[in-house]
């Protein structure tokens, strides 16, 4: 489901999906490098940033509560 897309609000560039769904595993959409990991009590919450070869920045966020980040 896409939830906001893009310029749903300002400064927003991308696209927000959601599956409905607790437990659903996520797979980036692309090869790349992890930048950065990140848990924060607001904002994206828990957090993945991966940067692909083109240099472009994927931001996995919001998570629901789990143990570990799987990167593969």
């Amino acid at each position: 489901n896409i939830t906001t897309g893009i310029g749903g609000y300002a400064g927003h560039v991308g696209v927000d999906f959601a599956t409905g769904v607790i437990g659903y595993e996520i797979i980036a959409t692309t090869s790349g490098m992890v930048e950065s990991t990140a848990i924060t009590q607001g904002g994206y919450g828990k957090s993945v940033k991966i940067k692909d070869y083109a240099e472009n920045i994927h931001i996995y966020a919001r998570f629901y509560p789990c143990k570990m980040f799987c990167v593969g």
